[in-house]
């Protein structure tokens, strides 16, 4: 840690900088005046949180339950889940920048992804039929979830509902084929 308290990073952990900005400014624009006066510590700790997940290879579920626990003294209730999915939010779009990221709060885009993956990894899929911006999860990850007691999966999730209990999201997107010299 420096003198002002900023943590030091391992150089192979890029992007770290950028999500303790990106943190501390988050934090300040909530409506939550218990966590101004915190806003620093809380960015910091949340870095070291990152850092430590990293190093442990923790994917981003592990990751919220931690930033839960941190944000559990300075904010009151459901607010804590939502404002961790805010923060992991924070971290997929800073390690990946090539893909959209939703987290709660955030508005449904045109078009609509057609493919999410959520907090755990599971895909949703956006059901047309149904209209625009809902979504159900994967045949394979409902049957994967069935038994769990997380939460029900069979039925059909509407976006900031989807956002609030899921998120946060990361579209999926088909990677391109390499190219081939047809030629050799």
């Amino acid at each position: 840690m420096t003198a002002d308290g900023v943590p030091v990073l391992p150089p192979d952990l890029s992007g770290q900088s950028k999500i303790l900005s990106l943190t501390r400014k988050h934090l300040l624009t909530l409506d939550e005046t218990a966590i101004w006066d915190d806003a620093n510590r809380l960015a910091n700790q949340f870095v070291e949180l990152v850092v430590d997940s990293a190093t442990k290879n923790y994917n981003d579920a592990q990751l919220w339950a931690a930033s839960i626990r941190l944000l559990r003294p300075a904010i009151e209730g459901e607010r804590q889940l939502t404002i961790s999915r805010q923060l992991v939010a924070i971290v997929r779009r800073v390690r990946h920048p090539e893909q959209r990221v939703f987290a709660p709060g955030d508005a449904l885009p045109l078009p609509p992804p057609k493919k999410m993956s959520d907090l755990d990894g599971d895909l949703w899929i956006h059901q047309d039929n149904a209209g625009r911006g809902c979504y159900r999860m994967s045949a394979a990850d409902r049957r994967r979830n069935r038994s769990s007691a997380i939460g029900e999966y069979e039925g059909v999730k509407v976006w900031p509902f989807l956002l609030d209990a899921e998120g946060p999201m990361t579209e999926v997107t088909a990677k391109p084929k390499p190219a081939t010299n047809e030629g050799e």
